[in-house]
């Protein structure tokens, strides 16, 4: 075809424009699937007897609704055949395209699929024709006139489809949340699958796949558990029932994060950390949403500190140990008598390597917490004993301080069941951070029952704490103070263990303080079962 006669196949742009504004208010513009438009090329291709049915739009390029046999997709108008349908507004039919001038260098006609025979039915949009329903062959042939009729009937069917602008723009919209959806879910970097309520896959994203070493394509329709979740640790059966995505269906239950391990394609180990939302439709198992991530780095990261946990626990506590032992001996003047020249430097190197030595003895104890390597024991204990106790200890602490600290509580009878030695350590911590930042004033430390509630109360009348600050209290080697608390005292570590220990407990710490007003901490655990007796024994 010569450039002049290409220029007159080519409809005017001013036609493509016009047609294209009509598709976009009509919000069509696209070549997203929908079913109500594939169900109407499905009929016409089984009902006319052919292999291949179309719906396209034409304004500025062709866009292809809905296809049956053959792909779809965007077409510049020079390789369109529906152009011409809609040019003239009415049906078209060529029996054999190759016998017609206008297509005999069509690229559909000339390659695959070799389309022969052509039909179609324009479409019209506000009264604009701006599409087609069309039948094709590889063959030549002609409809008949019943399968006119059929095609023309089917014609009214999808233009009433596609001037429905409600349905249309709310079809957009849907298409257009999908899309995004999906492309979240593709760009997240954790695994996520969603399974029915029989537990298979209906959707994977493409890094829960590689993680898992299969394509997408290969998890659908199978279960999570089946392909990666069937063995335990130590090589047994990993019983379906237990399976968190199992479990989420069947009893209607979301499972918080926690540590699992899957299995590879190839049959390795992958450590991960899990999250699965249980998703109810109106029968109320709907189905589950799997979220997990390879936590392989992080396992390697907690190998490592580890090993630092342990040269510091075996290299550095000897040697220091030695070091505090001997500086107390000079301390007392054993060797010999200190003069005024000696003696400050010798308080101030025992002063802090006892503070080294409090810091080793914090980063292993919480070490140890997150470890599960610091089990509680949990005895009957009656926490004014356990105060009564902290407030002696600490009488030494509260004088160098110059500070009041004093018991305020009934003679006993507040019983909780916890491990006497860490509840004493909390408590310990929480009083001796209260002397800290309460220098010249006074501390007080309460106990009393609220309800099934045993509360201990550390309050004090120091710089307090802003309230921005209160969140941040409990991070690890995080220290807050007011701003006239002086220089940070200690390692930062007190409050994050002690949270630890009242939470492995059964109980929680509550905090209420305002800047210039001092702090109140209160460590709540429920109370023993009345008759059960104090501490004599284990777990009583």
């Amino acid at each position: 075809m010569g450039e002049t006669e290409l220029l007159r196949a080519v409809p005017a742009r001013g036609h493509g424009e016009r047609r294209t504004d009509v598709l976009r208010e009509a919000g069509l513009l696209g070549t997203f699937p929908e079913e109500r438009f594939d169900r109407i090329v499905r009929l016409a291709a089984r009902l006319t007897g052919v292999p291949m049915a179309m719906i396209n739009l034409v304004g500025e390029q062709q866009w292809t609704r809905a296809s049956h046999g053959i792909d779809g997709g965007v077409t510049p108008l020079v390789d369109s055949i529906c152009r011409h349908a809609v040019d003239q507004g009415s049906r078209l039919e060529v029996p054999d395209l190759r016998r017609d001038d206008r297509f005999v260098e069509n690229r559909f006609v000339t390659g695959s699929p070799g389309v022969r025979f052509y039909a179609a039915e324009t479409l019209q949009v506000a009264g604009e024709p701006v599409g087609t329903l069309c039948v094709l062959d590889t063959r030549p042939r002609e409809l008949s006139r019943d399968q006119h009729e059929v095609l023309g009937e089917l014609a009214a069917w999808a233009e009433a489809e596609l001037n429905n602008k409600a349905l249309n723009d709310a079809a957009r919209e849907a298409q257009q949340s999908d899309a995004l959806t999906r492309a979240i879910l593709q760009s997240a970097g954790d695994g996520i699958v969603a399974s029915g309520p029989d537990g298979s896959v209906l959707l994977v994203n493409q890094a829960a796949a590689d993680m898992l070493g299969w394509s997408p394509a290969d998890l659908e329709g199978r279960t999570l558990h089946e392909v990666a979740h069937h063995t335990r640790p130590d090589g047994t059966t990993y019983p379906v029932t237990e399976c968190p995505s199992h479990r989420a269906i069947d009893e209607g239950l979301s499972l918080p994060p926690h540590e699992d391990l899957f299995w590879r394609r190839t049959g390795e180990a992958l450590p991960i950390e899990m999250t699965v939302t249980c998703l109810e439709d109106v029968t109320g198992h709907g189905g589950a949403v799997s979220v997990f991530r390879d936590i392989s780095g992080r396992r390697e990261v907690q190998r490592l500190k580890d090993e630092f946990v342990g040269v510091v626990s075996h290299e550095l506590r000897t040697p220091l140990t030695s070091i505090v032992g001997s500086l107390k001996l000079l301390h007392a003047e054993v060797a010999a008598p200190l003069d005024e020249r000696q003696r400050p430097l010798v308080d101030m190197a025992l002063r802090n390597a006892q503070r080294l030595g409090t810091l080793v003895d914090d980063i292993l104890d919480m070490d140890r917490l997150d470890a599960g390597r610091m089990p509680l024991r949990a005895v009957v204990v009656d926490a004014v004993d356990l105060a009564r106790g902290v407030v002696e200890q600490l009488q030494g602490t509260a004088a160098l301080e110059q500070a009041e600290l004093v018991l305020d509580a009934p003679a006993t009878g507040l019983l909780v069941r916890a491990d006497p030695a860490r509840l004493t350590q909390a408590v310990t911590n929480l009083v001796g951070n209260a002397l800290k930042f309460t220098t010249g004033g006074r501390v007080r430390v309460g106990a009393r029952r609220a309800g099934p509630e045993v509360r201990i109360e550390v309050a004090d009348t120091g710089v307090g704490i802003a309230p921005e600050d209160i969140p941040l209290l409990f991070e690890r080697f995080r220290q807050v103070g007011g701003a006239d608390s002086g220089p940070r005292k200690g390692t930062g570590l007190g409050l994050a263990i002690t949270k630890a220990i009242v939470e492995q407990s059964g109980g929680r710490i509550e905090v209420v303080s305002a800047v210039g007003e001092g702090s109140v901490f209160t460590v709540v655990l429920p109370a023993a079962e009345p008759g059960t007796a104090p501490k004599g024994g284990r777990d009583a």
